[in-house]
């Protein structure tokens, strides 16, 4: 030890090391030990660290941005591209007043817009607050952004619609930050697993299916992977886990010769984390809803048809048949343990928490181009045992459990519904009527269209298409039953009267989202009546004069004032419904797309008649996803690893120093 006295006494360890200033040698010291000092003096360190790191970010940031800018680095040189949709429609064929409405709800999408994007900054990292992620939703009344998803939904759930109405620059300054920077799987907070797939998935795959553009794809593909080794890996089940930490798929770089990507490895570390600290301390996230597990069915089908990886269908099949099981009537539980892959109770519903499992029994097949040929005698070819599958079900619940238990008819007071005494009503449990439920007409009605050619008049005499139609009409009725055209979200029927639960109003898309079905499947003029309606209220009631649209509190009395929330389906299905229903009748046409039930329309796959020369061609998937971004929540967490490292190297320096200028003084005593 008495060397290493002597030499702290001779070479203090703690001086400082200056720019420019030698560190001071004793006269025993050689052009050796110069120069291991020089290297080891923290400042020359820092310099030369800082180097290193601006050389790595220089690198990785170029290499980045030229193979994510590269149009060929497609997985597959030799491929196609899908044909985009004109978001400029020919309106000659409108009339006059129709143009006028299609032009205002072109005008009310862009108010919602401007609000939302006043509050979300897509403009300026600092203006969110050091965040990267823009708010999930607009607060219009107190014109701030609220983050429930972390996910920027609103963001992502607009962009389609954005597209339809033609609104160029917003779309292309939506599109550049979703494809510029991976803010789809980079969030800190977990997240619930269910609205992730349906806004951020399913909006990026509805803006790829209508603009063609892959690097919209690419981030999907990205967003989906993420599901699959997050929620759907971290549950000892079939079923995946309600909330997860994502983060970007370790599979989206298989095939891109990027440097280490430091940025994801963090985040997947962070999920890791996560995922074991959940399991072993807390008791959350163990129960699941069957709307909430079983509504990967379009997304997951769509991937796998544009990529030919069959993994993402075979992952929402594995749900199907598990849950398959347990079905009563039609009926499946809502209500499951996610750890144990059992149902908590053997009730089922078809109002919220299952609504779109049911959906999907029917958009699945359809999607595929799977329906019966002409006289119900057998499937067309298209038809995979999954989506016969998905369909004899379907069946079975219209069949055996809808009229029973979920359809209403009833007598109502005429003041209270404007004249009609004699109504039929989409209910739960026999009496409960939910706005929710206002979906069944659509579907309805598309599971009867399955049945018919396209335009045939056959299908209006179908029971199921005159039951979607009745059904329809007493959503309008509970609509017309109000002082503001506007429906209650959920209320009962006793004696001959409505009664209101809550006589909230939410924005809600199901009545419009049945209204444009119908209408593009009967062409029935009197339905673009009543979307009228439900739009000039939205007009008067819930508009916000700064920007956006708020719901009311009480659908009979719009002084109590409105909800401050303007969810990002509002942009993603109120208003596209309206859009489409106003626009001309080829715009975004049923036969060649399916709407997911957050309304993202789906291309099919094309028919043999309709298939070119080129149709054998796979179509264009772009190797990588977009470069990572580094959220603040991320960076502290990085920055927390790092100086942790950084004081073990300092503590580990000092002692290397410290023992190799001893070894170098002794040598040099001894010589």
């Amino acid at each position: 030890m008495q060397g290493i006295q002597d030499t702290e006494t001779l070479y203090p360890i703690h001086e400082p090391c200056v720019a420019g200033k030698k560190p001071r040698i004793g006269k025993a010291s050689n052009k050796a030990s110069k120069a291991t000092q020089r290297f080891l003096c923290p400042f020359n360190l820092y310099i030369l660290s800082t180097a290193l790191v601006f050389i790595y970010v220089a690198l990785e940031r170029t290499l980045t941005l030229i193979e994510w800018s590269n149009k060929e680095n497609y997985t597959n040189q030799t491929c196609r591209h899908l044909k985009p949709i004109n978001p400029n429609p020919n309106l000659s064929s409108l009339s006059p007043e129709r143009k006028e409405r299609f032009e205002a709800v072109k005008l009310a999408v862009g108010h919602a817009w401007k609000g939302y994007t006043k509050v979300a900054s897509l403009d300026s990292f600092w203006k969110q607050g050091g965040g990267f992620i823009p708010h999930d939703d607009l607060s219009p009344v107190s014109e701030i952004g609220n983050s429930w998803l972390h996910y920027a939904a609103t963001l992502h759930d607009s962009i389609d619609t954005l597209y339809l109405a033609n609104m160029t620059e917003e779309y292309d300054e939506a599109v550049l930050w979703l494809t510029n920077y991976d803010i789809q799987t980079t969030s800190p907070q977990a997240t619930k697993t269910f609205e992730y797939s349906l806004r951020i998935l399913g909006g990026l795959l509805g803006a790829y299916s209508l603009s063609g553009d892959t690097r919209l794809f690419a981030a999907a593909r990205n967003a989906a992977d993420s599901i699959l080794e997050g929620p759907f890996e971290a549950s000892p089940s079939t079923l995946p886990r309600p909330f997860n930490v994502l983060a970007p798929s370790i599979s989206s770089f298989n095939n891109c010769n990027r440097l280490w990507d430091w940025k994801a490895a963090i985040q997947r570390f962070y999920k890791t984390a996560y995922s074991i600290s959940r399991n072993r301390l807390t008791k959350e996230h163990q129960t699941n809803s069957l709307a909430g597990f079983g509504s990967f069915g379009m997304e997951f089908s769509f991937i796998s048809t544009i990529t030919g990886d069959r993994k993402y269908r075979k992952a929402s099949d594995r749900i199907f048949y598990h849950v398959q099981d347990y079905e009563n009537n039609g009926i499946v539980p809502y209500s499951w343990n996610v750890l144990t892959g059992l149902p908590n109770t053997h009730v089922g519903s078809l109002g919220s928490g299952s609504d779109s499992f049911y959906e999907y029994l029917i958009k699945i097949p359809v999607l595929n181009r799977c329906h019966y040929d002409a006289g119900m005698e057998m499937y067309t070819d298209s038809c995979k045992d999954s989506d016969k599958d998905h369909l004899r079900l379907y069946e079975k619940l219209v069949k055996e459990s809808l009229t029973p238990f979920h359809v209403k008819k009833q007598s109502v007071h005429v003041n209270l519904l404007n004249g009609k005494t004699d109504q039929v009503f989409p209910v739960d449990n026999g009496n409960t009527f939910d706005h929710l439920l206002c979906f069944l007409p659509a579907m309805l009605s598309l599971g009867a269209s399955t049945k018919y050619p396209t335009g045939s008049k056959n299908i209006e005499h179908d029971r199921d298409q005159r039951l979607a139609r009745e059904l329809l009409d007493g959503c309008a009725a509970i609509y017309n039953g109000s002082k503001t055209n506007l429906s209650p979200d959920t209320g009962s029927f006793r004696s001959a009267n409505f009664v209101t639960h809550d006589p909230s109003y939410y924005l809600r898309p199901e009545y419009v989202e049945s209204l444009f079905v119908i209408y593009r499947i009967t062409k029935d003029e009197k339905l673009q009546e009543m979307a009228w309606n439900v739009f000039q209220s939205l007009e008067k009631f819930c508009k916000i004069p700064s920007g956006g649209y708020a719901g009311l509190k009480d659908v009979n009395d719009p002084t109590k004032g409105h909800i401050d929330d303007m969810p990002s389906y509002f942009l993603a299905e109120t208003l596209k419904y309206l859009l489409l229903i106003f626009g001309p009748d080829d715009y975004v046409l049923l036969e060649d797309f399916v709407f997911t039930t957050e309304a993202h329309p789906l291309r099919k796959p094309r028919t043999q008649v309709q298939a070119d020369d080129d149709d054998d061609i796979p179509l264009c998937v772009l190797q990588c996803r977009p470069p990572t971004p580094v959220p603040w929540t991320i960076l502290c967490f990085g920055t927390t690893i790092v100086l942790l490292f950084a004081g073990i190297f300092v503590v580990l320096w000092k002692i290397a120093r410290t023992t190799i200028i001893a070894f170098v003084y002794d040598k040099t005593k001894t010589s």
